[in-house]
């Protein structure tokens, strides 16, 4: 094990312990879990995927879901089914002709991690946040520029959350055993 792994599966680790007490405390109405779970994402993606995912081969939907324990798995989907997360992307439109989709988790984590590093998401939502739209584009500078958009999704917070819970324990259960400690 590489001494920076036990320094991102700790913060894995404690970032599951904020999400988990700031759902627990959403009923008291002084905390903006939309928002904790933003900043987790940017903890996790941008991080971890840089560690775990960058230099290694690709991970697939599959490897995940087999990796982590049927009662785990439920527990982190709740009302939403596997193909809920699979967030391909859009699909091809005349507004954005250059959208590519993406097929395995690693390529979600990596386009997300794009996203959330280079400013490429809006949130959506009433009074409430419910969601976000993320998008990756070849140069920052086009970022605001629907056409040149390379993968575009729109997530809700439940999917997002999920995500979220679905790499910590994936990295937890793949490689959690070579450091016990927290």
């Amino acid at each position: 094990m590489l001494p920076t792994d036990q320094v991102m599966l700790t913060l894995a680790r404690r970032t599951k312990v904020n999400l988990d007490y700031v759902y627990a405390s959403k009923s008291t109405g002084n905390v903006f879990e939309f928002t904790q779970l933003i900043n987790s994402m940017l903890s996790l993606v941008i991080s971890m995927r840089a560690e775990y995912f960058s230099d290694r081969k690709p991970v697939t939907w599959e490897e995940v879901f087999k990796e982590i324990r049927s009662d785990r798995l439920a527990e982190i989907l709740g009302d939403l089914d596997k193909g809920d997360l699979k967030l391909k992307g859009n699909e091809v439109h005349s507004k954005s002709p250059k959208l590519k989709q993406s097929k395995e988790f690693s390529e979600l984590i990596d386009r997300l991690r794009n996203a959330f590093a280079h400013c490429c998401f809006k949130l959506f939502g009433q009074s409430e946040i419910q969601g976000l739209e993320v998008w990756n584009v070849a140069k920052e500078e086009d970022r605001l520029e629907k056409d040149k958009r390379l993968w575009e999704a729109s997530i809700s917070e439940a999917q997002l959350r999920a995500i979220a819970y679905l790499f910590i324990e994936y990295l937890e259960v793949t490689r959690g055993h070579e450091f016990s400690g927290r």
